[in-house]
């Protein structure tokens, strides 16, 4: 084979969004200088809005359908448009420019995107909503829903009131707090930044593009696997990456979009099980708590697995990483004029941009390969999921233990409920993202990676959901047995300890093996990556006869929808 050409279909915004309309459109040459140099014509054109502004309504302005009837109700189109461009205002700087694919499930970046902006703020508030409840539990102005002895308590004929108030109220406020959490950073985000029906107003923009990246403190990359092969993402990090080159405090965030719904799926099992086990007589809580963390550690094995899995995606665009896989609308003649309308080749443009930058699209190859890969992991933490994500996804487990307090509180038993106070803090911060770890780690094994078939696969999530249930008991057991060797004081500091110990050691350890795991993957990507190398530099037979062939994929197959390829052409010898 000599030669293989492929030809992308875009998106219809993303197609409005690259053209420049008009017949004064400048040479691709022309446009290269331009946007090099990352100036803006006219101060006033960097604009930027509110985080909140495109979470509004649930990301109503994340989904890729808000521009999607132009060819039908063109009139009602340039009102949204221009109603949304008055979203946006001038601004000297931006927080954030979001960098993403409008390809990736647009459900999955709205998620991820609220509990990057909302998720701290709806923690601290889910906390006073629970602190809240407690206070109405313990005034009595909100009844208990059970009446049972106590697990920690010597005397087991002793009933006290039980109920879910705090973990209830929480969990209420939290999700309304992640949803309408109206977030003041400002971000850059192009179908509110830059006009989509003015066709002035628009070119500017895209020529401006690299100067709002100038201006940016951050740049937030939302991955999903089309990311890398969008052109215009690959020019949104070459441009943050050259004009920040020299300051270590703007720095490319990553985050993959699978992350928000793994989180917050996380957040509602355990939210589920703790109310759960509050409800139950104190005879039937060790055979729930046994029975409901093997089913929640097997649901939490089975999604993890699916997380993991995109991880090594991620490592592998970023590790492999070449601008030439990337994909535009402008690869063929026959696309240089759309509807009457003349636009400039997306690659020359792009790939000239990059060689102003960088001298060669291979050095920007290798910024990407070395310096990202090791930004991305670092983020990501040890065990790949960051640690203050933990946090966030398992604070139930602390206002179940604040209803637990309560009820102590109760019945004038001070010192144990100060105990279980104390110790639900250890759990939410220390013992439970050690269980987490542990799952997340088990769950990113080659192991339980490869794919058996769907009853074998949840039949080896269920095996090591039983394996990490050891965990949990480990944890619950030494509580239970601390408090009841040395008392509420001396065994709740006795288990902070022993909480404290466990946890740092489980991560470290943690860490180090899922460090060598990574290391073996891009091992073996390196080594993939070398045959590649060896067999493009290898002289090709003498040519005899070439022949072509042209490919309609429409006509052929059914494509997957991530690679959008609408013809191949082939030449061979």
């Amino acid at each position: 084979v000599k030669h293989v050409e492929l030809h992308f279909d875009d998106d219809v915004a993303e197609k409005s969004a690259r053209s420049m309309g008009g017949e004064s459109v400048a040479s691709v040459k022309d446009a290269v200088k331009t946007m090099a140099t990352l100036k803006l014509t006219d101060k006033s054109d960097l604009r930027a809005t509110h985080a909140r502004v495109p979470l509004l309504y649930l990301g109503g302005m994340m989904r890729p359908s808000l521009f999607g009837n132009v060819a039908v109700q063109q009139h009602t189109s340039i009102e949204v448009a221009a109603k949304v461009y008055s979203k946006s205002f001038p601004t000297t700087m931006i927080d954030a420019f979001w960098s993403h694919s409008w390809r990736a499930p647009h459900w999955q970046k709205i998620i991820m995107l609220l509990l990057f902006y909302n998720g701290i703020p709806a923690t601290i508030a889910g906390t006073i909503g629970a602190i809240v409840g407690l206070i109405l539990a313990v005034l009595e102005y909100l009844p208990s829903m059970i009446e049972s002895t106590s697990a920690v308590q010597a005397d087991k004929d002793k009933e006290y009131g039980f109920f879910v108030w705090s973990t209830l109220f929480g969990i209420v406020v939290y999700l309304l707090t992640l949803v309408f959490w109206q977030s003041r950073r400002t971000i850059f985000l192009d179908k509110v930044c830059i006009h989509q029906t003015d066709d002035l107003l628009r070119r500017k923009g895209i020529e401006s593009i690299g100067a709002y990246l100038k201006q940016c403190n951050s740049m937030l990359v939302l991955w999903d696997p089309t990311y890398v092969t969008r052109l215009w993402c690959v020019f949104e990090l070459a441009a943050f990456l050259y004009a920040h080159q020299r300051d270590r405090n703007r720095t490319v965030i990553c985050r993959p979009v699978i992350l928000g719904p793994t989180t917050l799926t996380t957040f509602i099992i355990i939210g589920v099980e703790v109310m759960g086990i509050l409800l139950l007589p104190a005879d039937t809580i060790g055979f729930f708590v046994g029975g409901s963390s093997f089913v929640m550690l097997t649901l939490l094995v089975r999604l993890l697995r699916r997380y993991h899995r995109s991880l090594k995606m991620l490592r592998k665009d970023f590790r492999t990483f070449m601008v030439d896989r990337a994909g535009c609308f402008c690869c063929n003649e026959a696309n240089h004029h759309l509807q009457g309308c003349t636009i400039l080749c997306d690659r020359e443009l792009v790939e000239g941009c990059i060689m102003t930058w960088f001298g060669s699209t291979e050095k920007f190859n290798q910024v990407v390969q070395q310096t990202l890969f090791n930004t991305f992991s670092t983020q990501l933490g040890k065990v790949a999921f960051p640690y203050h994500i933990m946090v966030l996804a398992l604070v139930p487990s602390f206002w179940a233990f604040m209803d637990l307090a309560g009820s102590y509180w109760i019945a004038e038993e001070y010192d144990l409920a100060l105990s279980q106070f104390c110790i639900g803090l250890a759990l939410w911060i220390g013992a439970l993202p050690t269980v987490f770890a542990l799952t997340s780690t088990v769950a990113a094994s080659n192991w339980v990676q490869k794919s058996r078939g769907a009853f074998l696969d949840w039949l080896i999530a269920a095996f090591c959901g039983a394996g990490c249930c050891s965990a949990v008991f480990v944890f619950s057991g030494s509580g239970l047995l601390s408090i009841e060797w040395l008392g509420p004081i001396g065994g709740t500091l006795g288990y902070i300890a022993i909480v404290v110990f466990i946890s740092l050691g489980s991560f470290y350890l943690l860490g180090n093996a899922s460090a060598k795991g990574s290391s073996a993957m891009d091992e073996a990507d390196d080594v993939r990556a070398t045959r590649l190398g060896t067999l493009a530099q290898m002289p090709g037979p003498v040519c005899t006869e070439t022949r072509q062939l042209k490919l309609d994929m429409a006509d052929n197959m059914d494509f997957p929808a991530v690679a959008k390829i609408r013809t191949v052409e082939v030449e061979w010898c």
